[in-house]
């Protein structure tokens, strides 16, 4: 591939070229690590695709520099969020075995706990009736309440904002409510 830096510049612009390039190079490393630590090829497949969310995401800020090659860097998030997922697993049986010790950087945790956090709140939103996703959508798209009751055919913006209070309420309730929610704010 191109310089590290042309990568992620391309990373960036969403070119779907380097994301092809990316997985046919570097899919097969990250697939036999997981495969030798208890996981499965769907398994790999979508922590290859949280690890791609994550270089994404880093890269859209401007502040962001690679430190290592794409390669080394894909493989250490991929290898947290493995062992994340692992240690989630085996929070019943006690620890990690030592040969699955988990790399020190508060950068990557954040940003695995961030993506799964984001995960966490798209699965339950898509569980929302469509016109509580819309309202929801068209909030955080900075309607007004007048856009979003004329836009859904509300008979006011006062009804709008209360029809918004409580579609936010019932997907808050719905994350809160998910065995997944407590582990992810401690």
């Amino acid at each position: 591939m191109t310089s590290e830096k042309n990568i992620i510049e391309r990373i960036r612009l969403g070119e779907p070229a380097v994301f092809r390039k990316i997985y046919s190079s570097y899919f097969p490393s990250i697939t036999k690590y997981i495969l030798n630590n208890q996981g499965s090829l769907e398994d790999a497949k979508d922590v290859f695709q949280d690890a791609i969310m994550v270089i994404y995401e880093k890269s859209k800020d401007p502040s962001f520099t690679l430190n290592a090659s794409i390669h080394t860097y894909l493989f250490a998030i991929s290898k947290n969020l493995w062992l994340k997922n692992i240690r989630k697993n085996l929070h019943k049986k006690g620890s990690l075995p030592e040969e699955l010790e988990l790399i020190e950087n508060d950068s990557f945790e954040s940003e695995i706990q961030w993506r799964e956090k984001e995960k966490l709140y798209r699965t339950k939103f898509s569980l929302l009736d469509d016109i509580c996703k819309k309202i929801i959508t068209l909030f955080l798209q900075k309607k007004t309440m007048v856009e979003i009751a004329t836009e859904l055919g509300l008979s006011s913006p006062a009804y709008a904002k209360k029809r918004k209070y409580k579609c936010k309420l019932k997907l808050l309730q719905s994350i809160k409510s998910d065995p997944s929610y407590k582990s992810l704010e401690s």
